[in-house]
């Protein structure tokens, strides 16, 4: 007869096993051995039932057995090992162990329930030295807009990388809305940090040719260090859509430093065993898609040159735009009296400009083959 030792050893050298496959992107082998092993550590478990006089050695089998089944998203199984472990007579560490156990299974199961499952990969996002960050504690100003651009970049990308079209308006997919969505888990101490982790959908047949979210983590992480060490034109080549392109610069300008507040941000992966750093330091008001050639107004629409050749940038109040006619107008702060037009060329503007409402901005512009105004970009005043 296997003894609960025997049953424990051969689960244990699965389960190292099962945690090796995970650094190679085998998921369905990974998968098949944690399985495997859950049902031998359950075994050796289960021949402990009634032997109270055996703690913490039967609790502590109880409790490995529920997180390789928690690990295997047999939910239910797990529940059932926590409650087999908890009637013990055990100890305050084992107790507490199995506690947040299972509130780890019931906020899974709640995620199973909307069709979705947190992937292994993961994110570590810091923000670091700056008026506003410290040792472990960061102003929510400054953390909570981040996240929200972190999430619109993934996003974005799943978008990109499985061929939909730039929307402005109306509701995303829940397929998408599925595999898009980051949940944190608790600040690391270091500067400030947090471990993102990515959702996908549990039938991933709803996304045609979606794939795990280790690819879409990697290309964003990728266009982002091309953002940060100035390549633009690489970035370009890379993201062909006009829109994705725009959108892209912009929303990594909302997560990049200011120099000021914050003065550096950053993210790490691994992989491979191996971690990869992605330091964003650039500062986002170094971070622009052409640089306009300073002119002044009054000679902006002259015709003593090409038109076509003519950028500028302007200063002024932003009002809100006129949808039906695809532009937005400026005031400038010059006289408070002279307004531009300035048009749309692609949908992602439309995006960008929101943010900006009724704030003093800075914007630059050219002036197209009809003499009127085309959005290049926009920023906070410089």
């Amino acid at each position: 007869m296997t003894t609960p030792k025997e049953f424990h050893d051969q689960a244990m050298l699965l389960y190292e096993q099962s945690l090796a496959l995970r650094f190679q992107h085998n998921e369905g082998e990974r998968i098949r051995l944690l399985n495997e092993a859950f049902d031998l550590e359950k075994n050796a478990a289960l021949l402990l039932i009634d032997r109270f006089d055996l703690e913490p050695t039967r609790s502590k089998l109880f409790a490995s057995a529920a997180t390789m089944a928690y690990q295997c998203q047999k939910y239910r199984d797990a529940e059932i090992m926590v409650a087999h472990g908890l009637s013990g007579n055990i100890n305050e560490d084992i107790l507490n162990e199995l506690r947040d156990l299972f509130d780890r299974i019931n906020f899974l199961r709640h995620l199973s329930l909307k069709g979705i499952e947190l992937d292994n990969d993961e994110i570590f996002f810091s923000i670091a030295n700056g008026g506003e960050v410290m040792n472990g504690m960061v102003n929510e100003g400054e953390f909570i807009p981040r996240i929200s651009s972190i999430r619109t970049l993934y996003s974005r990308t799943i978008q990109r990388l499985n061929n939909r079209p730039y929307k402005t308006s109306g509701s995303t997919s829940d397929s998408i809305k599925s595999a898009s969505q980051i949940y944190l888990s608790a600040g690391i101490a270091a500067s400030y940090a947090v471990r993102l982790k990515m959702t996908r959908p549990i039938f991933t047949l709803e996304i045609p040719g979606f794939e795990t979210p280790t690819k879409y983590i990697d290309e964003m992480l990728d266009c982002i260090d091309l953002v940060n060490t100035g390549k633009i034109k690489q970035l370009r080549e890379r993201i062909s859509d006009d829109s994705y392109f725009q959108n892209f610069i912009d929303t990594t300008r909302h997560i990049a430093p200011d120099g000021n507040n914050i003065k550096g941000v950053g993210f790490v992966i691994q992989r491979d065993k191996k971690e990869i750093q992605y330091p964003l330091q650039r500062k986002k008001s170094d971070i622009k898609f052409e640089k306009p050639t300073q002119i002044s107004t009054s000679d902006l629409f002259q015709n003593n040159e090409s038109d076509s050749d003519k950028y500028s940038t302007l200063t002024g109040s932003l009002e809100i735009a006129n949808q039906p006619k695809n532009y937005i107008q400026l005031i400038e702060n010059s006289d408070k009296k002279t307004k531009h037009k300035i048009y749309f060329t692609n949908e992602a503007q439309k995006d960008i400009v929101k943010k900006y409402y009724g704030e003093i901005v800075t914007i630059d512009a050219r002036v197209n083959e009809k003499n009127k105004l085309e959005f290049i970009d926009i920023r906070e005043k410089e």
